[in-house]
């Protein structure tokens, strides 16, 4: 399978979801966070988000290898899910010298949810990380402005601007309209500087799965984002002719969710 197939493959997945009205990565946070059983590491980017797609009652995941090192197997008829793996390479160059360059290389490999196998056992799943961490990082270089009527970042005045929490429904749905609009301000120039490359429904897109991944570490559910049917709408028809979108999204969403964490949580699969 090359890169293309695995973009393409992951893309339909998510359209179909989507066309239900269902925002797929969002499922993570009944569970837990998609994490490698072996390694305790959580899975980033893309890898996230299609783990999230599925219905398994526990978040841990093992490799065919990883299974068998651990003293347990796979069960009959089971399927693996795919997991992407990026690796940079050095290449020559076109011409006659020495040079090398630097490439970005793609591959891939499965892997099974612990249901799936017999080391599955009955388990409590706990946060991996407590709300405190979350704020620390947001408030570390930007200004939040509580007690206003509407929750938005201004990037002029590099902002965040919050109800009281009271305002909510619940305290869960306060820390969830945080988190989002935290991930919009990792995106101001003085940080990773993303707004002068991407446009409104992908930054959208971007801050709707940072935010679900934020939640997820937490433990609680996210919220349902403004406008949320039109911007289902407007990923479904982007996605249509841009299936690296998910993918990219997935990606920037990961950048700026390890600014948020300052790399306390974060680690590359």
């Amino acid at each position: 399978m090359n890169r293309q197939e695995i973009y393409n493959e992951i893309n339909t997945k998510l359209l179909t979801l989507l066309k239900q009205g269902t925002l797929p990565w969002r499922k993570s946070w009944k569970t837990g966070i998609p994490t490698n059983l072996k390694s305790k590491r959580p899975y980033q980017g893309i890898n996230y988000i299609s783990l999230s797609m599925l219905n398994y009652a526990s978040p841990y995941y093992v490799t065919y290898k990883q299974c068998e090192e651990m003293g347990g197997r796979i069960k009959p008829g089971q399927k693996g899910n795919i997991i992407i793996f990026w690796k940079i390479v050095e290449v020559p160059t076109n011409d006659e010298s020495e040079d090398v360059r630097s490439v970005p290389y793609i591959r891939y490999t499965y892997a099974f949810n612990i249901t799936q196998t017999t080391l599955y056992r009955d388990e409590i799943i706990k946060p991996a990380r407590d709300h405190s961490d979350i704020i620390s990082g947001i408030t570390k270089d930007v200004m939040i402005r509580h007690n206003t009527m509407k929750c938005f970042y201004s990037p002029g005045e590099d902002v965040i601007y919050i109800p009281n929490v009271n305002m909510f429904d619940s305290e869960k749905e306060y820390y969830s309209a945080l988190f989002h609009e935290a991930i919009h301000a990792t995106g101001n120039k003085n940080r990773l500087n993303r707004f002068s490359t991407i446009d409104k429904v992908k930054e959208e897109l971007v801050a709707e799965i940072g935010s679900s991944y934020l939640c997820s570490i937490v433990g609680i559910a996210p919220s349902t984002i403004d406008n949320q049917a039109a911007y289902i709408a407007s990923w479904i028809k982007r996605a249509a002719t841009d299936k690296t979108l998910f993918t990219s999204a997935a990606i920037l969403a990961q950048h700026a969710v390890q600014y948020i964490l300052n790399n306390k949580y974060y680690s590359k699969q």
